[in-house]
């Protein structure tokens, strides 16, 4: 995993396979979420499965937890169209919005904080 600050309040992570995470991503990405009401993980690197997908949740309910009454939000970019397919036939796309690249990501969460 690499943490890249994009902008102020939204942190970058690049994601590596699930093998090289060690602890559960949670564990690793909570002090950035105490600063960064907007996550981004890029999903470039990584072959999803049930595992991280969990990972990803539990990352999603914590951000919610912390930021909640303000702002915040948490996007996925990068995927492959399989998984794209996967999260648009199980409805988790609702929970975990993907998008193409950062930009577009960043893009959502700049109307965000202006509501």
């Amino acid at each position: 995993m690499k943490f890249v600050q994009v902008k102020q309040a939204c942190a970058l992570i690049k994601l590596e396979e699930p093998s090289q995470l060690g602890l559960p991503l949670l564990d690793q990405v909570a002090p950035l979420l105490e600063q960064n009401a907007f996550v981004i993980l890029d999903c470039e690197e990584i072959e999803l499965s049930s595992l991280i997908i969990g990972e990803f949740i539990n990352v999603h309910r914590h951000l919610k937890d912390k930021w909640q009454g303000r702002a915040h939000g948490m996007a996925l970019v990068n995927l492959s169209p399989s998984a794209r397919k996967m999260f648009e036939t199980t409805k988790i796309d609702k929970m975990l919005p993907f998008y193409n690249n950062i930009t577009d990501a960043m893009g959502h969460f700049s109307r965000l904080k202006n509501v």
